[in-house]
């Protein structure tokens, strides 16, 4: 793991590293643009808030890098004038070098919790019937998300049994992109129980990527309590009603086998869900993440300025507060 200061969402899973690494830059600057990291397109967008979560004040001159010109479309029709088409972040993970694909090989990855929260389903039942796939495959290994590493409860079981886990992504690691890339290009399988980035990440990377097992209902009360939905229950009541198998089914129909080693390559599905085709040169990128001199000095500005502003009304509110008398 490579653990680093996360400043915005474009530091997220390593984004800005990557850029900064394909210019050849040692140091990685401060991002003024938004850029999510999620496959925001798993579910219908209709709503701006499901592609950007920032005060709309902002619109008139923040940049948004958007993963597909759809995506782009809305914004602009909802107000936001510096919008870009860039795809997702995972296509300018590090170029590898050729990687041996090992036959026989499936990576599990099962669902993990959203801002560190607790699942409503127990994983170790989804654990147990990976068990019986052993006989099947030359090598399993189960890849988590750093939440649920942190949570302990399923790699102990995981280590019950003797089955490899290796720790995949965290938004706070900036390997996390390169990681997985090396990842999905060295197993022939994947299989989840749930929808996720991981999909079109794997399927990009030429792994045979399957949904088996008992599907993961997430439910609208797990999901109640997390920031982005409560700031905007608007968009909760928009997806719940595609949280289930039935929906998954529909979005992923080839996808769902009676077993692993019956799934099939599907790269165009992979790139085509990721946005690949707006995909641009990393100098391009940097430029729209305000890495310029002058970007870097004119923005840099406001948000000292901005955060001068909080704290001195922060201050000024406190003194005040001082001064009024306790209540008997």
């Amino acid at each position: 793991m490579e653990f680093w200061r996360t400043r915005n969402e474009a530091d997220y899973y390593g984004a800005s590293f990557n850029i900064a690494n394909h210019l050849g830059r040692r140091r990685v600057p401060h991002s003024y643009a938004e850029w999510t990291h999620g496959w925001i397109n798993m579910f219908p967008v209709i709503h701006p808030e499901l592609i950007v979560d920032s005060d709309c004040q902002q619109r008139r001159w923040k940049t948004y890098l958007v993963h597909t010109a759809e995506n782009a479309q809305l914004l602009r029709e909802h107000g936001y004038t510096n919008v870009e088409a860039v795809g997702m972040p995972y296509l300018y993970a590090a170029d590898l070098p050729q990687i041996e694909r090992r036959p026989g090989t499936l990576l599990v990855m099962p669902t993990h919790g959203i801002d560190q929260g607790e699942l409503s389903q127990d994983q170790r039942t989804y654990i147990d019937a990976i068990l019986d796939l052993r006989k099947d495959f030359e090598t399993i290994c189960f890849c988590l998300h750093e939440h649920t590493v942190r949570s302990e409860r399923l790699t102990e079981h995981l280590d019950r049994y003797g089955l490899p886990w290796v720790q995949g992504a965290g938004a706070k690691d900036r390997q996390s992109h390169n990681r997985l890339r090396v990842l999905f290009r060295s197993f022939e399988f994947m299989t989840t129980n749930s929808l996720g980035s991981h999909l079109p990440y794997a399927t990009s990377e030429g792994s045979r990527v399957s949904l088996w097992g008992d599907f993961y209902n997430r439910t609208k009360e797990e999901l109640a309590t997390t920031l982005i939905y409560r700031t905007y229950p608007q968009i909760l009541e928009h997806i719940a009603p595609m949280l289930g198998e039935d929906f998954a089914r529909k979005r992923f129909p080839w996808g769902f086998v009676n077993h692993p080693a019956q799934a099939e390559t599907a790269v165009d599905w992979g790139l085509k869900e990721m946005g690949a085709q707006n995909r641009r040169e990393p100098a391009e990128l940097a430029r729209y993440l305000g890495w310029s001199w002058f970007d870097q000095r004119y923005y840099g500005t406001r948000k000292f300025v901005k955060d001068w502003t909080a704290f001195t009304k922060y201050q000024i509110n406190k003194r005040i507060l001082r001064r009024i008398p306790a209540s008997p």
